[in-house]
């Protein structure tokens, strides 16, 4: 009887320390898959690959996919009565016939993963096949940039994909939101992520609207425009008078249009997630007009003054997807002339630091990675993986055409689901 009470005994603390070991294992941070609505139009072509897709996702160990169906055409992939479906792309027609946000969702939520919706927001055109909502829709709606030829439609420039819309433009602002409002109203998404949510560049937005609207900011008119901006000398730009105060507007433009966002989604849907992408390149901001840290954050750099804190949008969001878009794992790897405000942000490792400092806990922070960057290279893959989920909330992958094309499935599968 000792003998069988001694084996019992063993056997429940052998359960024990089993079950311990079992609780140590913290779960690891969720990972999501980007799906790019241009890149993967053609694969996609019914709710059988969808359902394969989202599958194959979740047996890899994603979280959630996060679903591009508004892209830089400023066209959406599902029945609107807002925007303009986008039936084809370079010549590959849509079967027609399912929903493709639909599907996803409801396909997506059967495998148990989160959705969310990605929109290109201040973006109306795809410059090189003249497809977009400029080209057919609104072409008063494109952003005018100035450059040292003079002010031209960015339809018109050359080396331009994307053309960007003017976002100060009011009737530009309510077709973005009423998209927004039309989506997390109709389709039980977990939330929606704004991508492009921006200026394309200094060079823009110099339209008559964008003049009218700095005017009502500045609270008088502009004498010389756009020179009192800047001006050129042999190509490079040289501030004017009004430079800084052009900066403050074009971040306050961005951020009010953020806040306003915030609001109709959460009107529309109170639970529902409101994210946004932005590049983890930080010190280019001013340039885009996103001022993507918390106000709360210990440095400002590279923005003029303390007065573009309240530009900052982090404490509006739910997450923040970053695109840590760099070859270069850690900084000792980067050129060694580079000068050192900037060697924080040009490897994901320093990085990843960097945007957790500028975000300063005001949200959930995913670090994104460009899969085509890590072609052949997986053990590299893993190591990028594993320092978003160490540094970071979470990681996302861009995107599923790379899975797709690179035969990586079980490669992902492997790297996210191998223990801490």
């Amino acid at each position: 009887m000792s003998r069988l009470r001694s084996l019992v005994v063993f056997l429940l603390f052998g359960l024990l320390l089993l079950n311990l070991s079992g609780c140590s294992r913290k779960p690891q941070k969720p990972a999501y898959l980007w799906i790019d609505a241009i890149a993967n139009w053609e694969m996609i072509s019914s709710p059988a690959v969808i359902l394969e897709i989202c599958q194959k996702a979740q047996q890899a160990g994603f979280a959630g996919l996060v679903v591009d169906v508004k892209p830089i055409t400023g066209e959406v992939l599902y029945p609107s009565k807002v925007a303009p479906r986008m039936t084809e792309w370079k010549g590959a027609v849509s079967p027609g016939g399912f929903d493709y946000l639909n599907d996803f969702v409801r396909l997506g939520h059967e495998n148990k993963l989160h959705v969310l919706a990605a929109v290109n927001v201040f973006t109306g055109g795809h410059r090189r096949f003249k497809k977009g909502i400029v080209y057919s829709n609104y072409p008063d709606w494109q952003a005018v940039a100035y450059t040292p030829d003079g002010l031209r439609p960015m339809s018109e420039l050359e080396g331009v994909e994307a053309v960007f819309l003017q976002p100060s433009r009011r009737t530009v602002q309510e077709y973005e939101l009423s998209v927004l409002d039309e989506i997390v109203r109709h389709y039980p998404v977990e939330g929606v992520v704004l991508n492009r949510v921006q200026y394309s560049g200094l060079e823009t937005d110099f339209s008559e609207s964008s003049r009218s609207a700095f005017q009502y900011f500045l609270g008088h008119k502009v004498e010389n425009w756009p020179e009192d901006v800047y001006t050129y000398d042999h190509g490079r730009r040289v501030a004017g008078p009004l430079y800084r105060d052009w900066l403050l507007f074009r971040a306050s433009v961005i951020h009010d249009f953020v806040k306003e966002a915030r609001e109709r989604v959460k009107a529309a849907r109170p639970g529902a997630l409101f994210g946004l992408y932005a590049g983890a390149w930080y010190p280019q901001s001013p340039t885009t007009g996103l001022n993507w840290a918390s106000r709360s954050a210990p440095r400002i750099y590279p923005w003029p003054d303390s007065s573009f804190r309240r530009t900052a949008v982090a404490d509006l969001l739910d997450m923040l997807f970053s695109g840590l878009y760099y070859e270069r794992l850690e900084p000792s790897e980067l050129p060694p002339g580079m000068p050192e405000e900037l060697r924080g942000w040009y490897a994901i490792d320093s990085a990843a630091d960097s945007v957790r400092n500028v975000v300063a806990g005001a949200c959930p922070v995913y670090g994104g990675l460009l899969l085509s960057q890590f072609r052949q290279q997986p053990k590299k893959l893993e190591r990028a993986v594993r320092i978003c989920r160490s540094k970071l909330d979470g990681v996302m992958l861009f995107d599923l055409v790379h899975v797709e094309q690179f035969h990586w499935w079980r490669q992902i599968r492997k790297i996210l689901r191998a223990r801490k």
